[in-house]
């Protein structure tokens, strides 16, 4: 499966980068397509398509990536290092491959 490709047709047809990254990975997160539309639907563009914040993409990801490393109790520290780390090293990818946003 083409993640890349699915995220790329969502965007033709008109869902935001964050909604497009996060329907690339609906499979895998246990939500429906209404539901991780919902979640990320005003994170395009930065947040409320301001494009001043941190690109729609990049918060789609963390999104993902925060569903398939929950951190959902408040003593974890160890799950808040481990969504910390995967958020962290997803940004530090994002970067050094020159990848910038769409503004």
């Amino acid at each position: 499966m083409d993640r890349c490709a699915i995220a790329y047709e969502y965007h033709k047809a008109g869902y935001n980068c964050a909604q497009s990254v996060v329907g690339a990975f609906e499979d895998l997160t246990g939500l429906t397509k209404e539901q991780l539309m919902a979640l990320a639907g005003g994170f395009g563009g930065g947040v409320g398509g301001s494009h001043e914040e941190l690109c729609g993409a990049v918060s789609g990801a963390v999104l993902v990536l925060s569903l398939l490393y929950p951190h959902t109790e408040g003593g974890d520290k160890a799950g808040k290092m481990q969504a910390y780390a995967k958020a962290k090293e997803f940004r530090r990818r994002f970067q050094s491959n020159g990848m910038k946003s769409s503004r």
